[in-house]
């Protein structure tokens, strides 16, 4: 079939980088599922929740008022939030759902930076 030559050998391992990488990110897209779109959402504290957010190119986030929001094709929402202490947020939503919305919720392994 091929011969084992560098470049095959590279081309090898690049596939099963990119085939590891594609199964690591897989979790982070979303989808359509029996009439709901599937989105995920990174849970593993509050702080990560509003990170994961707010880096988001559709939303739009002001640190100083502790708002962020968006209007896109799924949502149209805006939540305030108050930090008192690193274990305990207040989150507040006013949200309209244009769509069927189910929220995935994922956890990762890295700080939450």
């Amino acid at each position: 079939m091929f011969k084992k030559n560098h470049q095959n050998v590279f081309c090898y391992m690049f596939l099963q980088r990119l085939d590891k990488w594609f199964s690591s990110v897989k979790k982070l897209l979303f989808k359509y599922k029996d009439g709901f779109y599937e989105l995920p959402l990174i849970a593993n504290s509050p702080e990560a929740i509003v990170k994961s957010i707010t880096k988001m190119p559709f939303v739009k986030h002001s640190e100083a008022t502790g708002v962020f929001g968006t209007n896109n094709p799924f949502v149209k929402a805006e939540i305030k939030y108050h930090k008192i202490n690193e274990e305990l947020w207040v989150m507040d939503s006013i949200a309209v759902y244009k769509e069927n919305i189910l929220y995935k919720r994922i956890t990762d392994n890295y700080p939450n930076n």
